[in-house]
Formats: structure tokens, C-alpha cells, sequence
């Protein structure tokens, strides 16, 4: 019998309240997730429902008010912050509506970053954050700065940032909020891409149906609660 795969994000009976009295609005409410290599999920709901911050607590940015969170079967609350810090890049990637790239540094330098953090040589993060920049069609964008690159072009720097590290899941947060449809798309289909080609679990929190619904599952977070829509 096939031993049963562990799921790259889990989230056991994770509830979040932002006032500490017992009987505060939840805006997370006993809630359980998980996600297996490979598989996409669109997160949808109204604004100020949670989203972002059901995405925080899967990233360890943000801490329950109780409840855990386990990455590929570890429960991150074990963890001190340089470990957590440290487990966060081997596993995860982040990207975001606004892209967050460093200014005075390069298309290259900004996706090498992850890997300089991890103590990679200057040379090897640099040759790898190219090969991620022609993944994502950016070969000719190498040497630019943010400043002169486009909305598209530095969203397509913020992914392959997040994918160089060639990560166990990727978290998105609106990542094609601000870009036209046809950007928007290009954007999601790259992203989408590794999903389907290197097994990338994709975590996307998204207003945009005609995003949602080219993920696997979609489920809308509605009072604390993650409720499945097809």
C-alpha cells in the first residue's frame, strides 16, 4: 500500500482573533486547510475577510491565536525565528500584489537575493536567478533596474524571485491585482506553469473569477470559515 503523501501546508483548527478577550470577532474561526504538491487553490471573499491574513499564518508571518500550521509535516511553532526565517526560504515563495523589488538593484541581483541569502555564491545565485528570468521571458530584462521595467515586467521579476529558490509552495497574495487582464494573465500562467511542470503548490488569494477558477479548487473564505465552491 502506497504510503500517504504529505501535504506541503497544512493548518489544523487555526483560529485568529485580533482582541485577546475569549468571546472577540474571529476572523479566522476553527478553521482547517491542506494542500499536496502540485495542486492549486484560489482563495476568494469579500475584502477584510481574511484572506491576507490566512495567507500570513500559511507563510509564518503571522501566529494564530491558536491552532497549528505544519510544513510538509512540521509544525512551524517549534521553530525559533532564525529557524523559522531559514525553513520559510527552503520552503516557501512569496508574491504580492505590489512587487517589492529593491530599487538599486538589478532584475538579476533582486531574484538572486533569496540565494545570497541562503549564503550561495555571488557568481551560482546570479547564473540561477538568470536562468529564472528566461523561465519567465525576461532574458532581455536582465541588467534593468525596477525603475525601468513595467508593471508586467517586474511582477514576472517577482515570481521568478519567488521560484528560484525552487520552492515547496507558492503563496500569492492579488499578485496580478494591479495589471491589465492581458499581463495579469501572462503573469498567472507562468506561475501556473511551474505549478503544473516542477509540482509548485500554489496558494492564490485573489478577486479575479477568471483566475480562480484555472486553479484546481476555489474556496471562498466567508465568517472565519474556508468553504469549498466546486
Amino acid at each position: 500500500m502506497n504510503k500517504p503523501a504529505t501535504a506541503v501546508l497544512r493548518c489544523s483548527n487555526v483560529i485568529k482573533q485580533y482582541d485577546s478577550e475569549p468571546d472577540s470577532p474571529r476572523i479566522l474561526d476553527d478553521l482547517n486547510f491542506e494542500l499536496f504538491a502540485g495542486q492549486s487553490v484560489a482563495i476568494v471573499g469579500a475584502s477584510g475577510s481574511g484572506k491576507s491574513t490566512l495567507l500570513h499564518i500559511l507563510g509564518g508571518l503571522d501566529q494564530p491565536s491558536a491552532g497549528e500550521v505544519f510544513w510538509n509535516g512540521e509544525n512551524i511553532s517549534v521553530f525559533n525565528e532564525a529557524d523559522l526565517g531559514l525553513q520559510r526560504n527552503l520552503n516557501l515563495g512569496f508574491v504580492y500584489q505590489f512587487h517589492h523589488l529593491l530599487p538599486e538593484f538589478s532584475a538579476t541581483d533582486n531574484v538572486a537575493m533569496p540565494l545570497r541569502l541562503r549564503g550561495i555564491a555571488k557568481a551560482k545565485a546570479r547564473a540561477q536567478a538568470q536562468a529564472w528570468l528566461a523561465t519567465v521571458g525576461l532574458e532581455h530584462r536582465m541588467n534593468a533596474l525596477p525603475g525601468q521595467l513595467s508593471g508586467g515586467e517586474r511582477q514576472r521579476v517577482a515570481v521568478a524571485r519567488a521560484l528560484v529558490t525552487e520552492p515547496k509552495a507558492l503563496l500569492a497574495d492579488e499578485p496580478t491585482g494591479n495589471l491589465d487582464t492581458h499581463t495579469a494573465d501572462l503573469v498567472f500562467a507562468e506561475m501556473k506553469r511551474m505549478n503544473q511542470t516542477l509540482g509548485v503548490a500554489l496558494v492564490l488569494v485573489t478577486h479575479a473569477n477568471s483566475l480562480a477558477e484555472k486553479c484546481d479548487i476555489v474556496m471562498r473564505l466567508h465568517e472565519g470559515r474556508l468553504i469549498r465552491e466546486n
